[in-house]
């Protein structure tokens, strides 16, 4: 099955963009960062959706090339790895390290993924 350049374009712009609202926030002293809630708010939430891009990339090609879809996504890019679609050093870097918690909302972002992505592996 082929992937669809159209889901790959829209997730990496959603990369893209949460990455430059990101930057934005990198002159602020840590003082000022962690005392204003709005500015807590948009850096969780464009980490939020450039996470979840990133796993929609990553579980869409599994599906498509890999015929598979990971049984929890903290193990897609090692899937990834290991079919050589990505080198391991990627892997590892996107894959959770610990420092990063899991409450963070796996559970919300791995359902819409799955719905996503199941939709796109019969549709798309």
């Amino acid at each position: 099955m082929t992937l669809n350049p159209d889901l790959i374009r829209a997730r990496c712009a959603e990369i893209d963009a949460s990455l430059s609202r990101l930057e934005a926030l990198r002159p602020l002293s840590r003082e000022i960062f962690l005392s204003n809630q709005d500015t807590l708010d948009v850096a969780c939430y464009r980490l939020l959706i450039a996470i979840e891009a990133a796993l929609a990339i990553c579980f869409h090609v599994s599906a498509k090339q890999l015929h598979r879809i990971p049984d929890e996504y903290a193990g897609c890019f090692s899937s990834l790895e290991q079919a050589g679609l990505i080198a391991p050093d990627l892997s590892t870097r996107l894959q959770p390290d610990g420092t990063i918690p899991q409450s963070i909302g796996p559970c919300v972002l791995e359902n819409r993924l799955r719905t996503d992505l199941r939709y796109h592996r019969y549709a798309a």
